[in-house]
């Protein structure tokens, strides 16, 4: 199933990016995310338990979906680099 999976994702993502010798990162992210938030979506609202119309369960789901999709932090690493000449340098 997992094996699938993949290649459904690999599959959906040649078709937004016709050009795949290089694509932008953040787009291929966000294509990512679109498809598997629409698979995911239906579950989601099934899941949640509280005494809200179907409506509002799915605005609330896709709201909350809304406010993770866009990438508003990086990770950064800093590692120490020896010098030739001994010093340390941290950037």
């Amino acid at each position: 199933m997992y094996r699938y999976f993949g290649e459904l994702l690999t599959r959906s993502a040649a078709m937004l990016w016709p050009r795949a010798d290089d694509p932008n990162f953040f787009r291929m992210v966000e294509g990512f995310f679109d498809r598997g938030a629409s698979i995911v979506e239906d579950k989601l609202i099934e899941d949640l338990k509280t005494r809200e119309t179907p409506e509002q369960k799915r605005s609330r789901v896709r709201g909350i979906l809304r406010i993770i999709k866009p990438c508003n932090q990086r990770p950064q690493r800093v590692f120490p680099i020896r010098k030739d000449n001994g010093e340390w340098e941290c950037d």
